[in-house]
């Protein structure tokens, strides 16, 4: 093993998450000193420690002992692509309303395209994640987005039925204050893998997940005042349509390509 390497590991792992060397030492219960010693090669955690370090750090012992994590494949990027591929599916779903004249055919386009892709995310949500299957986390999460898959047609059905009583100002001001409201609220949250802009390679990694999120935060009101003012001259249902869209992929693209750099490039 290559403390040096393993050495320089637990230091970007712990300034990932902010920590100082003491307040990583308390966490495993010793001093910053022998945080140090580790951080900069002098000698290695005591084996005792392997499994607490890992479950901290949320990494294997065969990631501790190479001093990297391990690379992600997407046997040979093809998964990678179709997951983007899939993204843009939904993302187009957005431009078809204001294109198609007939309403129903719209609605089934849409709500095809959203369960499809709904539903190949939540089949292959364990290895989206890298966590087993029989977690009660991706259980909880399973159940949720196939909820949601079951109730894409009945919402599709009741805006389709009631769209007359629905006021368009009331629903931009609302879809505005959304994007403004979750772009503050995501900037400074904590990585996790379970809420947020959820996408395969946000998940993977904490530093994707970070970037992606800070710019969703940075977007969120210049996005939002632009789209309220253009929907005073322009129709705005094609604003909001808009305005959402550049919402979520420019911190998507952005984060995508950081993603590629660091594991699949």
């Amino acid at each position: 093993m290559d403390q040096k390497k393993i050495g320089k590991f637990i230091a970007q792992l712990r300034t990932e998450r902010n920590w100082t060397q003491t307040e990583l030492g308390e966490k495993l219960g010793v001093s910053y000193k022998a945080v140090s010693k580790w951080e900069n090669g002098i000698c290695l955690p005591d084996a005792s420690l392997y499994n607490d370090i890992c479950k901290i750090f949320k990494i294997t012992k065969d990631e501790l002992f190479a001093g990297s994590r391990k690379e992600i494949s997407y046997h040979d990027r093809t998964s990678f692509i179709l997951l983007i591929l899939c993204l843009v599916s939904i993302s187009i779903c957005l431009f078809i309303p204001p294109i198609i004249s007939n309403e129903t055919i719209t609605m089934c386009i849409v709500g095809i395209t959203l369960i499809i892709t709904l539903g190949y995310f939540t089949l292959n949500m364990d290895k989206l994640i890298n966590i087993d299957k029989q977690n009660k986390k991706i259980k909880v999460i399973k159940i949720v987005n196939y909820g949601i898959i079951l109730l894409v047609p009945i919402f599709l059905l009741g805006a389709s039925v009631f769209k007359d009583y629905i006021e368009s100002e009331i629903t931009a001001i609302s879809i505005i204050s959304l994007l403004i409201a979750s772009g503050v609220f995501f900037y400074r949250f904590p990585y996790n893998r379970y809420i947020g802009l959820r996408l395969p390679w946000t998940v993977r990694d904490e530093s994707t997940w970070i970037i992606a999120h800070q710019i969703l935060g940075m977007i969120s009101l210049p996005i939002s005042i632009l789209t309220l003012i253009t929907t005073l001259y322009f129709r705005s249902e094609i604003c909001l349509i808009t305005g959402t869209l550049l919402w979520i992929l420019i911190p998507s693209i952005i984060s995508a390509v950081h993603f590629y750099r660091l594991f699949c490039k």
